[in-house]
This record gives structure tokens, C-alpha cells and sequence, in this order.
């Protein structure tokens, strides 16, 4: 049975290779993951899947008792098919390796906010994540934004901090960059934190996720209040929930606990707030002080992860024996024996692509 492949579907490998990172096969994946800064080093060319996740923002400090927003996950970005990135974008586009080194930056979480006084009760902005080779098109996914929090002097109340995921704010008439809007996530990384407001006490403080904006709490709710739902990936052949916001306090409620996002820190009552989960770019929960001139601090942001995958070299499958291949462009004839993948002169047949990537005439079946 013959088999004639169209031009420009020539029956070759792919001839991408690359080290760095933790590295692992999963069916037909080579799959790197890095948990941490590294180098991923590439010989020859191909297209690859990647995973960005930026670390995620510190949840703020509650020191009156009053109010503590959650910190914002970190940015989440993805051009896997068939996935989404942060904020409800679709995947993006294909991105092509070649022969050089690429600097991968792991961003770490940002710190919980840590004192009664000052802006020091603001958690710190998670830290960006990336890939950025020797030359070409850059990966940056950008660190979540800190929670904001509630001081025993002023300025007493500080909202949260833009970044991938907007940090949770508090009741406040302090301003950051959008005045008393939401902290913004970055389009298609993530999304904003709770809304401030200045007229309406308590109306703030969970962080946002790369799935959904942080939740928005009240004092007549006697509630803690949730951070935004963090984004599934399945790039490692299973699936795993990045980038959730963390939780906040709401007004004067330091015995009710709020619930992060995927991964993220809680608010626990009356007490230090939660940490977001190493390698998840989740946002840490904010404080929940039980007294005034608290001790309890907010939670630190989850570090990122960056994870690259590229298909693996392997025999065309589900090939029939006594198959033949012809490219039509260069009239290269190929068969299937009873062991194996050949040239026609009998070579074991080095230069192909899976089956999976054939394009084969109507009515041919392999």
C-alpha cells in the first residue's frame, strides 16, 4: 500500500534537543520544568509549549484591629493549545526555539506586609518570571501585586498594589497608581484585585487570580473574604492549579476566616495570614489580628514556575507493515517492515515525524 505525503510534509524529525531544568518525558513530551533560575540550552530548532507563572504578591498586615487585603497571583501565561492564560485570554501563539541559550527567571513570592506603622503593612509585589533568549522574543510574565493593609498611625490604611493579579485593597482614601480603582492585573495574565472605596467601610480585600477577580467582602457579611480562582495547566500530563489570589480580612471579622484561590494563602482567624504554595505564583492571605498593635503578619506570595515541552523524537506509530512513503518533493521513498521504520535502501530511518503529524490522501489508511 502506498502512501504519497504531500510537499512541504516531508517525513522528518524533529531535530530540537535541549538540557536544563528538571527533565522528564511524559508520552511523546520532553518536558523541562525549572523551580527555580536556570538556562535552558537548545541545539537545533522547533516549536515549544511553554507555562510562565510569575510569584505571587504578599498578603497585607492587619495591625488595628481593621482590614487586610489577600495578595494578587502572580501573572500566568500559556500557549498551550487548547488552554487558557491569565485574565480569560486565550492561548498564544506558537513559539519557536532555536540553537541558543535562553535565561529562565523563577520569580520568588513577594513578602506579607510586616509592621504596624507606615506602608510596611503593604505586602511586597511578587517578582517577574521568564524566558528571554540570547536573541529573539522574550516570555515575562509580571509578579502579583501586594495586599493592602491597615496601620495604628498613619497613613492607616493602604491599598493594594497593581501586577500580574491586582493585590487586594482596604477601605481607604489612600491612592495607588489607579486611585481607589481595583488593583489591575496585566491583560491576559490576570485579573484585578477587590475593590477600595473610600465611602464604604470594610467593601474590599481579596486578591485576584489568574482565573477571576478577587472577591469583594463587607462589614454586614461578618465574613473573611475569598482571592480570585487560579488557572488549571495540564503541560506536565496532569493538571495543576496555578496562580490563585489570596484571602483577605474583612471589617472588624478577625474571627472569620477567608478562603485563597488555588494554591494561595488563607486568612485565618486571628492570626498570621497564610502562605501562597512554593512554585504555584499564588498570592499569600492577609493578616487577621485579633487585637490591636497585633503581632500577626501577612502571608508571603507562592514563588513561579516555568515549565517548557516539545515533542519528543520517535518512530512514526501505527504505521501498517508493508507501508510505503514517498515525499513528493524530493521523491525519498520510505517503508514500514515487520521490525521497523526504513529507508528504501534499508537504513533505519533517522529523519521523521510521528504519525500523528502525516498528512496522508483520501482514503489511505496506514
Amino acid at each position: 500500500m502506498a502512501i504519497t505525503y504531500h510537499a512541504g510534509r516531508r517525513i522528518q524529525g524533529i531535530s530540537l534537543s535541549a538540557t536544563g531544568g528538571t527533565i522528564t518525558t511524559v508520552g511523546n513530551k520532553t518536558i523541562h520544568t525549572f523551580t527555580s533560575s536556570g538556562t535552558f540550552t537548545v541545539t537545533g530548532s522547533g516549536d515549544v509549549e511553554y507555562l510562565v507563572v510569575a510569584g505571587g504578591g504578599g498578603g497585607g498586615k492587619d495591625a488595628y484591629p481593621r482590614w487586610a487585603g489577600g495578595g494578587g497571583a502572580g501573572g500566568f501565561r500559556t500557549n498551550v493549545s487548547g488552554a487558557t492564560s491569565g485574565g480569560g485570554a486565550s492561548a498564544e501563539s506558537s513559539y519557536a526555539v532555536s540553537a541558543q541559550s535562553y535565561a529562565i527567571t523563577v520569580g520568588l513570592g513577594g513578602a506579607g506586609g510586616y509592621s504596624n506603622t507606615g506602608t510596611s503593612i503593604l505586602g511586597s509585589n511578587g517578582v517577574n518570571s521568564s524566558i528571554v533568549p540570547t536573541s529573539g522574543t522574550s516570555i515575562i510574565s509580571v509578579g502579583g501585586g501586594g495586599g493592602g493593609g491597615h496601620a495604628i498611625s498613619e497613613p492607616y490604611n493602604v491599598v493594594g498594589e497593581d501586577g500580574g493579579s491586582g493585590g487586594g485593597g482596604t477601605y481607604s482614601t489612600s491612592v495607588n497608581s489607579n486611585g481607589n480603582a481595583p488593583a489591575q492585573g496585566v491583560t491576559g495574565q490576570g485579573y484585578e484585585g477587590s475593590r477600595t472605596s473610600p465611602s464604604n467601610v470594610g467593601d474590599t480585600q481579596g486578591g485576584g487570580g489568574a482565573g477571576s477577580a478577587g472577591q469583594t467582602g463587607q462589614a454586614s457579611l461578618g465574613t473573611g473574604v475569598n482571592g480570585g480562582s487560579g488557572v488549571n495547566s495540564s503541560i506536565t500530563g496532569s493538571s495543576i492549579c496555578y496562580a490563585g489570589g489570596g484571602a483577605g480580612q474583612a471589617y472588624y471579622v478577625y474571627n472569620q476566616s477567608g478562603t485563597g484561590g488555588c494554591n494561595a494563602g488563607d486568612s485565618p482567624s486571628g492570626s498570621t495570614g497564610g502562605n501562597g504554595v512554593a512554585n504555584s505564583g499564588s498570592g499569600g492571605g492577609g493578616s487577621s489580628n485579633g487585637s490591636y498593635n497585633g503581632n500577626a503578619v501577612g502571608g508571603s506570595g507562592g514563588s513561579g514556575i516555568v515549565i517548557i515541552s516539545y515533542e519528543s523524537l520517535t518512530a512514526p506509530l501505527n504505521v501498517q507493515v508493508g507501508s510505503r512513503f514517498e515525499e513528493t518533493d524530493t521523491r525519498k521513498m520510505y517503508h514500514r517492515d515487520d521490525i521497523d521504520f526504513k529507508e528504501e535502501n534499508g537504513n533505519e530511518a533517522t529523519n521523521y515525524r510521528s504519525a500523528s503529524w502525516y498528512e496522508q490522501l483520501s482514503g489511505e489508511t496506514p
